[in-house]
């Protein structure tokens, strides 16, 4: 019950007061309507700001996963980088393991490398995108790994092009090993059980006094005679008499004068000659020649047309000295315990070169450094080259993180640091001390004297000697890329 205070009288109505008409109604109506939708309005208003952070924190959330999936890329990218470097896959996952997190700034977060498995020629990885730090943080990561493949960029090794090639004569004294093919224009001679990973070629004679050549043999010569220690992997092409001693030949046997077989030579594949004399043989296929044949049988076909090779090939790189103008200075190795050869020094813009006068290395337990980071390294000396002393060779792509060179481990780094250096001499380059090289050699005469690996092509317009077990891997080169006739 309602109770008015003591002394205040009941309001009544008289016949003029009376409640609200029609209009009145009309406007408690609109009031209470305004409030309603103030209401409302303030209701929306609630939802709107809800409705704001949900798409804020849905935002947030995809950046997340965005930043997560640059992770991805930023690690395809670093593997592209060593790829082409020539490192091994190990440098690859080394390097994110060691360095997972990257930053892009605070204003748009960061991801985080995780889960890095290395296999033989891929790796995976996943990755955590986290947003900057405050009120609507996102951290997000991928739902599975990603399996980025590797390749380390090793060089294919042609074989059938020239490891060591020369105008005059190549002449493999010692137990050498050979990676690629040797073209000597006026003679290739193999002593000593060098073997040769490639084919023999030359225009006067191939002279096999013990060796092995796992390609082909092509010479043209009046007159050729090889030893009971020869063994050819490939086929042997002479234009001229071949005296075979014993020996053992995989492949076919084509000579265009006379053939005389002694000492049971085993050849496997078929004779074509002029004409065959044989003494003793160990022969699987079939001895065909246009003249005469001093053996009968099924296997002897004498008599008959055959056509031969037309020539033998030759090389394709026609080597040419570079004008040297700017070689003021000789280089003497002896005091100092390194040197530092750098794109950084070079006095010659045409080759983009270091020009010197003479180089001779001395003394033992030397380093020669090999900064690549300025560029290739070309090195054009107008006399003799002598490393009297082997040394150590170390080189670098950024001048900061240094590669020794093994000799045992031809890495495919290496491989592809020997595409970037060149040295050449217009006089006699001479290795002693079982010195080792990276790069291309190009002088008037290489005389290589004690064993060593020199990874890289070996050109003389004069003569090229190999002696007591020194061995030669082909390697391009982008001087001779550059400037030499193709």
């Amino acid at each position: 019950m309602f109770h008015l205070p003591k002394g205040v009288p009941m309001p009544t109505l008289t016949a003029k007061q009376h409640w609200p008409t029609r209009a009145g109604s009309s406007l408690l109506i609109i009031i209470v309507a305004i409030t309603a939708l103030a209401s409302l309005a303030v209701g929306m208003s609630t939802m709107s700001r809800i409705s704001t952070v949900n798409q804020l924190q849905f935002n947030q959330a995809n950046s997340a996963r965005n930043l997560a999936l640059s992770g991805i890329e930023y690690a395809k990218g670093v593997a592209y980088s060593y790829s082409t470097a020539g490192k091994p896959l190990s440098d690859v996952t080394t390097y994110l393991s060691t360095n997972p997190t990257y930053s892009l700034g605070d204003s748009i977060g960061s991801f985080t490398l995780t889960d890095i498995t290395s296999g033989t020629d891929s790796f995976s990885v996943n990755a955590i995108g986290l947003t900057p730090a405050g009120g609507n943080l996102a951290k997000y990561k991928l739902e599975s790994s990603a399996t980025i493949p590797y390749s380390s960029g090793d060089i294919p090794i042609d074989k059938s092009l020239y490891a060591m090639q020369s105008t005059a004569d190549v002449t493999l004294n010692g137990d050498n090993n050979i990676i690629g093919s040797i073209y000597g224009k006026s003679s290739a001679t193999l002593n000593g059980g060098a073997v040769v990973d490639g084919n023999v070629i030359s225009g006067g004679c191939v002279t096999i006094n013990k060796g092995t050549v796992t390609g082909n043999v092509c010479t043209t010569c009046s007159s050729a005679s090889w030893s009971s220690t020869t063994e050819v992997d490939g086929n042997v092409v002479i234009f001229g008499d071949l005296t075979m001693n014993g020996g053992t030949y995989k492949g076919d046997v084509y000579v265009t004068g006379k053939l005389t077989v002694n000492s049971s030579a085993k050849i496997s594949g078929n004779i074509y000659a002029g004409s065959i004399y044989i003494n003793s043989i160990n022969l699987s296929g079939n001895a065909y020649a246009t003249g005469t044949i001093n053996k009968t049988g099924t296997q002897y076909h004498p008599n008959t047309s055959i056509t031969f090779p037309d020539s033998c090939t030759t090389p394709t790189i026609t080597p040419r000295y570079a004008t040297i103008k700017y070689a003021t200075d000789s280089l003497l190795i002896q005091d100092q315990d390194l040197y530092t050869f750098s794109a950084a020094d070079n006095n010659d813009s045409t080759y983009n070169s270091i020009d010197f006068t003479q180089i001779t290395l001395n003394n033992k337990n030397k380093i020669l450094y090999f900064d690549l980071s300025k560029g290739d390294i070309n090195i054009l000396v107008t006399g003799n080259v002598t490393f009297n002393q082997a040394f150590t060779i170390m080189i670098s792509t950024d001048g900061k993180s240094w590669e020794t060179y093994d000799p045992d481990k031809a890495t495919d780094t290496m491989k592809k640091y020997s595409k970037r250096i060149y040295l050449e001499s217009h006089e006699t380059i001479t290795f002693n001390g079982a010195s080792n090289w990276v790069g291309t050699l190009y002088a008037k005469q290489v005389v290589l004297n004690k064993s060593g690996l020199i990874l890289g092509t070996i050109y003389s317009p004069s003569n090229i000697i190999a002696n007591s077990g020194v061995d030669v891997m082909i390697m391009p080169s982008n001087f001779v890329d550059k400037w030499w006739t193709k």
